[in-house]
């Protein structure tokens, strides 16, 4: 199982990972600083 799909099943498709808030997220795709939806961003973090 990866990572993202863990997290999901956790936190649920509309949970919220405490590290890495939707609010962070949405200030990163209004800013054009992302493309990705927030599962993907939030993994994107844990492995860099």
């Amino acid at each position: 199982m990866t990572l993202k799909e863990r997290l999901i099943n956790e936190l649920g498709v509309w949970g919220e990972c405490a590290d890495y808030p939707r609010c962070d997220w949405k200030d990163e795709v209004q800013n054009d600083d992302t493309n990705l939806g927030y599962w993907d961003w939030v993994v994107e973090k844990h492995t860099t």
